[in-house]
């Protein structure tokens, strides 16, 4: 069994953002979309989502976003207040990091292998593309959602 202890210090190092996160929503909101339990939370909001959700888009988002698993680091940057700084920040992730965080990944097929994709392979053929990917996915499907849980 593992035990993590905390310390006063670390306790007191804690902070709270006064609302969510667009990048960790984002992000989120994939896990959500690939995986059909919590009905009751979630199922009326996937319906909506998956029904406009542009195939292209999930086709480039959902291999970086796997419902169990590793997500690469990159895609929610610390720091980032609001989503075009988040982007901006996505967009500025040096070559070599989004390589390495990218082959950490498994292609689907792959899950149940110990094999990776070679991070040319990946279906992130620019930041730019990704970029225009997670700007489309927001604008379309969650805005009104994250505006909803900031508000709540």
């Amino acid at each position: 069994m593992l035990r993590i202890h905390f310390t006063d210090a670390d306790y007191a190092a804690v902070r709270l953002r006064e609302g969510p996160d667009a990048m960790w929503e984002t992000l989120l909101s994939l896990h959500a979309l690939q995986q059909c339990d919590e009905a009751l939370e979630f199922g009326r909001w996937r319906t909506e989502v998956a029904r406009e959700l542009d195939p292209v888009a999930a086709d480039s988002l959902f291999p970086l976003a796997p419902p169990v698993g590793y997500s690469p680091d990159f895609l929610t940057p610390a720091g980032a207040e609001g989503f075009g700084s988040g982007l901006e920040r996505v967009l500025a992730t040096p070559a070599g990091r989004m390589v390495r965080e990218l082959g950490r990944l498994r292609a689907p097929a792959d899950r149940g292998r110990r094999t990776r994709p070679r991070p040319e392979h990946h279906p992130v053929r620019s930041p730019l593309h990704l970029l225009d990917q997670q700007r489309g996915h927001v604008r379309k499907q969650l805005r009104e959602h994250i505006t909803r849980a900031r508000d709540a």
